[in-house]
């Protein structure tokens, strides 16, 4: 099966008015009456590899002909686009019909609802219930709804299911930044001190530049200069803007940024009242720097302390190289998500 829309779109492709900044086609992407922003298509089985709504995802004979429903939620400072190469990637791996919803949480992409200004996590877990229910709740039920996060969107995920078990089948955190009561309990009392490191370095991060040319040559070599190039097209279409006074800017204000740092989730508040029940599993990366210790090269054995009180299980990507997978090698994690989508049956 074939993939026309959800892709980063070629350099000849989508240009945004600044020039350079590659686009998903505007027929996958609609704002919610909340202000949140989505894109929603549908890959694989008889698709046909359409990107719009299909209708009538419910009327497929047979548990195994069925759709599946898939929810895609984005790393903090990023946005739904991220999502686009993973998509292309994933359509020839898979073999169903997969209609899927990838959402830009407030303060991030084309969202314009307000930024949370105190706890992110139970906002942004209530901006995924909405999308699941007004989006893929008639295409599927839960039992056939996979999630899969990125960072901030996988913890977002993880949260979702604990607090409430059967919202989805499956829920595939990747690196979520959930720590254990003692990292997560002194982060905090450091960002009250003013004293996070993490929480600094993004409230001081430059957020305009006078080009979206600029901007390219700023992210390409620094932060994204191990990327596949399509996931830099993706980055400056959806996590980018054209600037007020001119030139573009980050969507994300690096002072939200600062204070999703500031308050980092601790795994036993995350599962909280949880009694069971719930498909998550965090991924972690095999060589990745990110670690819930915040100690390099811990990660792996960090998630296995933090899983154990989530009740949740852990996989090792394997070949995985950063925190910044999604990014590096969407061809690996494509396959982790057809892996999600096969396991429903």
């Amino acid at each position: 099966a074939g993939l026309e829309g959800p892709r980063a779109p070629s350099s000849e492709e989508s240009r945004s008015t600044t020039g350079g900044m590659a686009r998903w086609p505007g027929s996958l992407v609609r704002p919610l009456r909340s202000g949140l922003s989505i894109a929603r298509g549908s890959i694989g089985g008889s698709s046909g590899g359409g990107g719009g709504d299909s209708g009538g995802g419910d009327s497929d004979s047979g548990s195994g002909d069925a759709p599946v429903a898939l929810v895609l939620t984005h790393a903090l400072g990023f946005s739904k686009e991220c999502w686009a190469p993973v998509l292309e990637d994933l359509a020839p791996l898979l073999t169903r019909r997969v209609e899927w919803v990838a959402l830009d949480f407030s303060g991030h992409g084309a969202s314009t609802s307000s930024p949370p200004t105190g706890r992110w996590d139970e906002y942004h877990v209530a901006e995924a219930r909405e999308v699941l229910q007004s989006e893929l709740r008639a295409v599927a039920p839960a039992s056939r709804t996979v999630g899969v996060g990125h960072s901030m969107g996988g913890a977002v995920l993880a949260a979702l299911e604990l607090r409430q078990p059967g919202s989805l089948a499956r829920v595939a955190a990747i690196e979520p930044p959930i720590f254990p009561a003692a990292v997560g309990r002194l982060a905090r009392l450091l960002t009250s001190a003013g004293l996070n490191p993490l929480a600094n370095a993004a409230a001081q991060r430059r957020r305009a530049w006078p080009s979206a040319a600029a901007a390219r040559e700023h992210f390409g070599s620094r932060m994204a200069a191990g990327w596949d190039s399509r996931s830099l097209d993706a980055f400056l279409g959806g996590a980018l803007r054209d600037a007020p006074g001119g030139g573009v800017e980050l969507c994300c204000d690096p002072a939200t940024e600062a204070r999703c740092l500031g308050l980092p989730l601790v795994a036993s508040e995350v599962a909280a009242g949880y009694d069971g029940g719930a498909a998550v599993t965090l991924v972690t990366c095999s060589a990745s720097r990110f670690s819930p210790l915040l100690l390099p090269g811990s990660g792996p054995a960090a998630y296995s302390l933090v899983a154990q009180t989530l009740r949740a299980g852990v996989v090792r990507l394997p070949g995985a190289s950063h925190h910044l997978v999604v990014q590096e090698q969407p061809a690996l994690v494509a396959r982790l998500v057809a892996d999600e989508v096969a396991a429903i049956v």
